[in-house]
């Protein structure tokens, strides 16, 4: 992904074109080209709630 390049030259790497993303992740994180977080927030969202609900049964137990 290119973030404030003005450059259209495909890039390479090892004399090979590199397919250009709009989105990817980065250390669990969703980077998008126009910089909006409301994917990434849902995707944290959604892994806290997962968590949470293994979690709860330990949190409930009276043992």
């Amino acid at each position: 992904m290119r973030m404030n390049n003005r450059q259209h030259q495909p890039l390479q790497l090892r004399g090979e074109d590199l397919v250009e993303t709009d989105r990817y992740m980065f250390l669990g994180r969703v980077v998008n080209i126009d910089g909006g977080a409301d994917e990434d927030v849902k995707i944290q969202i959604n892994k806290a709630r997962i968590a949470f609900n293994i979690l709860h049964p330990i949190w409930n137990s009276k043992a």
